[in-house]
């Protein structure tokens, strides 16, 4: 595995999947201690939030106005303005 092509999630998703193995291999008395807690983990990066363009959402918006549908354009409306 080839860990510089991952993503630091997805590293750390998989470390601790061996983590808990590990934890249960020592518990088995399998082996005498868990070597993976010692590795440390990425940190997490937290992305901003994607968001339609300008453009794309008008163009949703106009989809939801020509199916004339009242609910669909309320819930819409109630979820394109909510902060």
């Amino acid at each position: 595995m080839n860990v510089k092509q991952l993503k630091q999630s997805s590293v750390k998703r998989k470390l601790l999947a061996i983590s808990k193995f590990l934890d249960w291999a020592v518990k088995q008395d399998i082996i005498s201690r868990n070597p993976a807690k010692e590795v440390e983990a990425p940190a997490s990066v937290m992305l901003p939030p994607r968001i339609l363009s300008e453009k794309d959402f008008f163009r949703l918006r106009r989809t939801f106005y020509k199916g004339n549908n009242e609910i669909d354009i309320a819930i819409f409306e109630v979820l394109a303005n909510t902060v």
